[in-house]
């Protein structure tokens, strides 16, 4: 890492402490109410937003799973499904300490480096599906805009954001027909043989294809679902009182900021983003940001106890791989397992 990165990282650190001082001073909270908050949380409410981010998180490997059969090529080797959620449950934690858009390509591309093609099929293919998971959350914001500015209640926003996901889903093929259209158009224009081959390559691959978008757009419909039923789940925990549908209306917004921020895991972006939509809703500024603080913490902590027993598991497991290929004896065994793969 040089001085360069090192500068930008604390730039962004700087940024991201700052937005939340603001937020802290804006709402008059005083950490030690939320402190207490946190001392008295409900466990089970816990527990069970940490099994919601494992469910959130094998969802997203199964995103990367699916993208990452037609990227690797015929030459590229699968990972056991396991290493899929090993890598994506890593990656979720490191997103706590970087900006979302580098965390999890680097665990990503990192995990593939021994299978070849690691850039294209760790940094890539996740580029790729989380695309769709802001698509998705581009459509809901639609539902959600309609139902704040008509002053409407959780029965209109329910109906919208039904038509809003109906309308994401049908939409694939013509976004993966002038993806494929833009495609072509790149292999005319560009002088570099290279990059035409690369685009040619990923365009007759089978990525571009609709049934692949339309699973894509399923799961991250899903996760949708998990995200603001973990936010609930703080809600709980800190005993507070906002609506669950009011965390389904500013979802989206909040989704989106986090991934357009350059703060570690949006730190303060996302923080400011729930705190003020919800506030919009109608609950007092210091009950969301005591919220948005809590929920800050309550994830890194989740994320935290979902990661570091699978990083002993998962090398372990590479050891183990990795000894019984060199073995003679088990080359024959394993190149059956791969190909069954």
């Amino acid at each position: 890492m040089n001085a360069r990165s090192i500068l930008m990282a604390i730039v962004s650190l700087a940024i991201g402490v700052a937005l939340l001082m603001l937020l802290v001073a804006m709402s008059g909270v005083h950490l030690q109410a939320l402190l207490s908050r946190l001392a008295e949380m409900n466990k089970t409410a816990f527990v069970e937003l940490a099994a919601l981010m494992a469910v959130n998180a094998y969802l997203s490997s199964q995103k990367w799973r699916l993208t990452d059969r037609v990227m690797r090529g015929k030459s590229g080797a699968a990972l056991p499904k396991f290493e899929y959620f090993a890598l994506t449950s890593m990656g979720t934690a490191l997103g706590q300490f970087l900006p979302v858009q580098l965390s999890m390509p680097i665990v990503r591309t990192m995990g593939t480096w021994v299978h070849g093609r690691a850039i294209r099929r760790g940094a890539l293919g996740t580029y790729f599906e989380q695309g769709f998971e802001m698509l998705f959350a581009v459509f809901i914001m639609a539902g959600s805009l309609v139902t704040y500015l008509l002053h409407g209640g959780f029965i209109l926003w329910l109906i919208l954001a039904g038509a809003s996901a109906l309308l994401a889903f049908l939409s694939v093929e013509i976004i993966m027909i002038v993806a494929r259209r833009l495609a072509a158009r790149v292999c005319a224009d560009t002088e570099s043989v290279r990059w035409r081959r690369s685009v040619a390559e990923l365009s007759k691959s089978g990525l571009l294809e609709p049934a692949l978008g339309r699973k894509l757009m399923c799961l991250s419909g899903l996760r949708f679902i998990v995200f603001v039923l973990m936010a609930d789940r703080t809600t709980t925990a800190i005993y507070a009182d906002i609506p669950l549908w009011h965390f389904a209306m500013a979802m989206p917004f909040a989704m989106l900021a986090t991934a357009l921020g350059i703060t570690p895991g949006g730190l303060g972006v996302t923080d400011l983003t729930y705190a003020g939509l919800l506030h919009a809703m109608g609950t007092p500024l210091a009950v969301t940001t005591q919220w948005a603080l809590a929920n800050r913490v309550l994830i890194f902590a989740a994320a935290m106890v979902m990661a570091v027993p699978i990083l002993p598991l998962f090398f372990a497991l590479r050891a183990r791989k990795a000894a019984s290929e060199s073995s003679p004896q088990a080359q024959p065994a394993d190149s059956t397992l791969e190909r069954s793969e």
